[in-house]
């Protein structure tokens, strides 16, 4: 299974242990626990996409899937953004 740096960065930032974390990162996407620490840690443009493990080559299916699912993360972003918004003036409104 090949995760896109999104999925990786948005597992990694919402887990509970994140050396576990890590070691399953790197054991799901078939790279060095390094490689994981370098895309968390590291600030990528969003269109940015980790090179893929030579050799493998996705199905039509395949591809369509995680274009798919590009194209819902990016819809999401928004829709989290405005949750934190709105759940800060919620928190600033409830404190007065």
């Amino acid at each position: 299974m090949i995760m896109d740096i999104g999925e990786i960065r948005r597992q990694y930032k919402y887990a509970k242990d994140r050396k576990k974390c890590v070691d399953i990162l790197s054991d799901l996407n078939d790279c060095s626990t390094g490689e994981i620490l370098n895309i968390v840690h590291t600030k990528m443009d969003d269109h940015e996409e980790r090179p893929k493990p030579a050799g493998w080559h996705p199905t039509l299916e395949q591809k369509a899937l995680m274009d798919r699912l590009d194209e819902l993360d990016a819809m999401i972003k928004p829709l989290e953004d405005e949750y934190r918004r709105t759940a800060a003036e919620l928190m600033r409104i409830s404190e007065e």
